[in-house]
């Protein structure tokens, strides 16, 4: 582990990826953590998918203490979707092969909070072949503290620079409403809503050792019937 100063997130991120020498890629931050097995499920679904460049999988919601919110069940990303404006990202759960930084470049250092979707639209961009794997990846805290959680001027800043780069498309804040009432409505037909309510009926409150030793107990599930693409 090293720790030097740097010049805010985005750079740190990039330092750790220039130095990183393995094949596949991610980052996960101080309140993130992959969950037992998400190394394992991420390497074969790469290994068997060898034209797949990005994937995304779902990622926990925990509070302060490590008691679980609720689970975040995405779609496979899609660029028609995001150029209207409309993400459901997962940024603990994205990984990458790291060839795709010859395409993409690095993370941008001039985005200090919307870097994770930045970056993705810049994969969206380089039509590389994008995946999905229907499984819980990674955990994220919450707290008061968080930048998601605290907001401000950096956020703004941030999606000021997305609609002058990228000429008004991916603009969060003017996304279309019947797109997003499309979007809403493939979640729907997909269970998305549904695995969201039956999870937080058996797991809220109760903390993240025992989900992460419930997968531990889980007996072996064939993965590639979590696999999914963008059409």
């Amino acid at each position: 582990m090293d720790s030097e100063k740097d010049n805010g997130q985005s750079e740190a991120i990039n330092k750790g990826f220039i130095k990183a020498t393995g094949d596949i890629v991610c980052w996960v931050n101080s309140d993130d953590m992959l969950l037992p097995g998400s190394l394992r499920i991420v390497a074969e679904y790469f290994s068997k998918h060898p034209d797949v460049m990005f994937i995304n999988g779902n990622t926990l919601r925990i509070n302060p203490r490590s008691e679980i919110l609720f689970n975040n069940y995405i779609l496979c990303q899609n660029s028609w979707f995001a150029r209207h404006g409309i993400f459901n990202m997962s940024q603990p759960a994205m990984f990458w092969r790291r060839e795709l930084f010859e395409k993409t470049g690095y993370i941008n250092e001039g985005f200090h909070a919307m870097m994770d979707l930045e970056f993705l639209i810049r994969i969206f961009e380089s039509k590389a072949k994008i995946g999905q794997i229907d499984r819980t990846l990674s955990a994220i805290r919450i707290h008061n503290v968080t930048k998601t959680s605290v907001g401000g001027p950096i956020w703004e800043n941030d999606k000021k620079n997305i609609r002058r780069m990228y000429g008004g498309k991916y603009d969060i804040d003017n996304y279309s409403i019947p797109h997003f009432v499309l979007f809403a409505l493939i979640k729907l037909i997909k269970l998305k809503y549904l695995r969201d309510l039956i999870f937080k009926i058996r797991w809220k409150g109760k903390p993240l050792k025992v989900y992460s030793r419930s997968i531990l107990n889980r007996k072996h599930e064939n993965s590639s019937s979590y696999y999914g693409f963008q059409k």
